[in-house]
């Protein structure tokens, strides 16, 4: 394997640090070390030297310039700042997708080369925080402090890659270090995805190709990281590529570009292969109801019902607005219906009215009480107003459905009253029955995560149903963030997803990741949309994340086993 030309190799005098790639300074110094040492003093440092003389590094004159390394940070984490300012319009609501290919290009750059560790910490803060910060937005209503220590939280994952990068790729040639950063970068991705009530993945730059299905099919083999983790490496090619180019190092550059131009040809050539086609299997006729605005309490924290009459005739309207005269379900969105269906069988046999007209069943969401424990779920009544299933939300929102150690921090809550009690999670993962249809059902938060849907999904289901509740974000970037994921929920597992959300987006998702019908943000409108029921065939649906997870553990920790390979075999030969 031919070494390709890299600063690392320089040998350098005992204690001296490894120059920075972009300053200049480096010749310099390599050409004194290499006149040797004379003896005694010397009148002075050389011309340009930074204070060092043939003898080594002098102390520092009084008044004398700053070190060039610390101006060389400095445009370093100049550099990632801007990388950071530019990674969330990749996503909503500016919707530029190009740039998640080249947001994370200034960061790579600043990062290869970096003096230290304390160098990588400060370049992967000057990179997440504005990244976070800005792509949050949406949570503007915690005020700046809470959305401040948010983006800091989310922004520690950024300097685990920095570091991760920064310990494991100096021993690697230039062209196998994309691999690194991508890896890294998914480990990172996978990590903020679990880590319990403060899992947050809203900024996934995968998510910025859902209007693009011929670069997503992959994700039937990984789930959304491994497109993410393609991105990751384009970035990091294009990054290291144009550092050699810098060094009018041809060869080398093209030597890094080679891998990722040949991984991003199969996956588009894939992505053909599997959006070729047609969809098959028996259709589900379903009629899907937004009220939006029609339904104020959407856009509120608090609880202003219509009242149940007043909302059967609501969606009534809706319904036969959009010229639906028969159905095989009827789709309301999270908390669709003020009613507890669940409880009562009066208003359960009130709400099937509304779907009966149609020969319809129902499904909506409602909060619904047992003992003391309220419950956030969905009630699936048949056209005889029976309950024929339950589901309640098992992956709940932190600070908005619980309150995390709320015994420990009582003190604190009780000076701030965030919620007076916690909503209960749900432990079933049973299916709706409704004649043909086998849907796993899925509640708001719960969809941002593959694995929580895979669960739901490995039930023996033909088809995804998500009711869901943006509205109290008031934020159209929430909301289209949101949405997005169900995109790739539908391609992880080659199953059509049904989605159902209070102010938008609502619609049917095909198995190709495809928007087939669509209700904007803040429109009042019913859909009567046809979903093809077909069984999940997939490799994430078998394997999940550990599909990508794993091989990228794998790479994190290759390099270091390579290495002790070597030195023991190194030591047997001496």
């Amino acid at each position: 394997m031919e070494e390709e030309s890299t600063s690392d190799a320089v040998p350098l005098p005992p204690g001296e640090a490894a120059p920075e790639h972009s300053d200049g300074a480096g010749e310099g110094r390599r050409e004194a070390s290499s006149l040797g040492r004379v003896d005694g003093p010397h009148p002075g440092p050389l011309p340009g030297g930074e204070g060092e003389g043939l003898t080594g590094r002098m102390a520092p004159l009084p008044h004398a310039a700053p070190p060039k390394r610390s101006g060389a940070l400095l445009l370093r984490c100049a550099a990632a700042f801007v990388g950071g300012l530019l990674a969330p319009h990749a996503l909503a609501p500016t919707d530029a997708a190009w740039l998640a290919f080249v947001a994370s290009v200034p960061f790579w750059v600043a990062l290869d080369g970096a003096a230290g560790f304390g160098s990588a910490v400060l370049i992967g803060l000057c990179y997440g925080y504005p990244s976070f910060w800005f792509s949050l937005q949406f949570l503007g209503k915690l005020g700046p402090l809470p959305l401040g220590a948010l983006a800091l939280y989310q922004a520690l994952f950024v300097v685990g890659i920095a570091v991760l990068y920064r310990l494991l790729s100096r021993p690697l040639q230039p062209r196998w270090r994309p691999i690194l950063a991508a890896s890294a970068w998914v480990l990172a991705d996978w990590a903020r995805e679990n880590a319990g009530g403060l899992a947050l993945k809203f900024t996934n730059i995968g998510l910025a190709l859902d209007r693009a299905p011929v670069m997503i099919q992959c994700a039937d083999l990984g789930g959304l990281h491994l497109v993410t983790w393609l991105i990751a490496l384009a970035c990091a090619a294009l990054a290291l590529a144009a550092v050699e180019a810098v060094r009018r190092n041809w060869r080398a550059a093209s030597r890094i570009l080679a891998l990722p131009a040949a991984l991003w040809a199969l996956n588009l050539g894939y992505g053909v292969l599997r959006l070729a086609p047609p969809e098959d299997g028996p259709a589900l006729r379903v009629a899907i109801a937004q009220p939006a605005k029609l339904m104020p309490a959407f856009y509120s924290d608090s609880i202003r019902s219509l009242g149940l009459p007043a909302e059967v005739r609501l969606y009534r309207e809706l319904l036969d607005g959009a010229g639906v005269d028969r159905a095989d379900l009827v789709m309301l969105p999270e908390s669709g219906l003020s009613a507890d269906l669940v409880s009562s069988d009066w208003l359960r046999s009130q709400a099937s009215g509304l779907a009966r007209p149609y020969g319809a069943w129902l499904a909506t969401g409602c909060h619904h009480l047992q003992g003391k424990q309220e419950y956030n779920g969905v009630a699936l009544v048949d056209p005889r107003g029976e309950l024929r299933g339950t589901y309640d939300k098992r992956h709940l929102v932190a600070f908005g459905e619980y309150l995390p150690f709320r015994q420990q921090l009582a003190w604190l809550y009780k000076s701030y009253p965030i919620r007076p009690f916690d909503v209960t999670p749900g432990t079933s993962l049973e299916p709706f029955v409704a004649g043909d249809a086998r849907l796993a059902p899925v509640v708001c938060f719960e969809s941002m995560f593959g694995g929580e849907v895979r669960r739901s999904a490995r039930a023996g289901v033909n088809a995804i149903a998500i009711f869901t509740n943006d509205g109290w974000f008031d934020s159209a970037q929430e909301a289209r963030q949101h949405a997005r994921e169900a995109v790739f929920r539908a391609i992880e597992h080659r199953l059509p997803v049904l989605r159902a959300a209070s102010t938008g987006y609502s619609g049917l998702i095909d198995s190709r990741g495809r928007w087939v019908a669509m209700a904007g943000r803040d429109e009042s409108k019913a859909l009567l949309v046809e979903a093809k029921l077909r069984q999940p065939r997939s490799l994430y649906h078998l394997l999940g994340s550990a599909a990508v997870v794993a091989p990228c553990f794998a790479i994190l920790v290759a390099p270091s086993i390579v290495r002790r390979v070597r030195e023991r075999a190194r030591d047997r030969d001496r």
